[in-house]
């Protein structure tokens, strides 16, 4: 079932999209009637992402994080650890996210070109 949740949230959500860009707002208020919520977790998972914010703060002189995830769930300071194993998961994690990164800038600009192109062809036209 919970694919088929996923697949009706997700429909709904492409069914909103075709009046307007939905908000955050907007996807809760799809999701909701679908979500049981459980408040103790919902406080921990908060705190988690309030901990990886206040790790995310500490910069250095050229406004470069310190800490970074390791890839094993913990956090290095890459400015001052002597763990190598641990720069090499800083690495592979960073990696991951720049591969995503540069597929997804890929994607907008191939739309982007696509709408120049058609807004081209239509100016051709008139």
């Amino acid at each position: 079932m919970q694919k088929g949740k996923t697949n009706l949230i997700l429909s709904q959500i492409e069914e909103f999209a075709r009046t307007r860009e939905p908000t955050i707002d907007d996807i809760v208020e799809i999701i909701k009637p679908y979500e049981e919520l459980d408040e103790e977790k919902l406080k921990e998972n908060e705190l988690k992402r309030r901990g990886r914010r206040y790790m995310s703060l500490p910069k250095d002189s050229d406004g470069v994080r310190d800490w970074f995830s390791n890839n094993i769930g913990a956090y290095t300071n890459v400015k001052t650890t002597i763990s190598l194993n641990s720069l090499k998961g800083v690495k592979k994690q960073l990696n991951k996210k720049y591969k995503g990164f540069i597929k997804s800038r890929k994607k907008v600009t191939d739309r982007e070109k696509a709408l120049i192109e058609q807004i081209s062809l239509f100016d051709e036209i008139n």
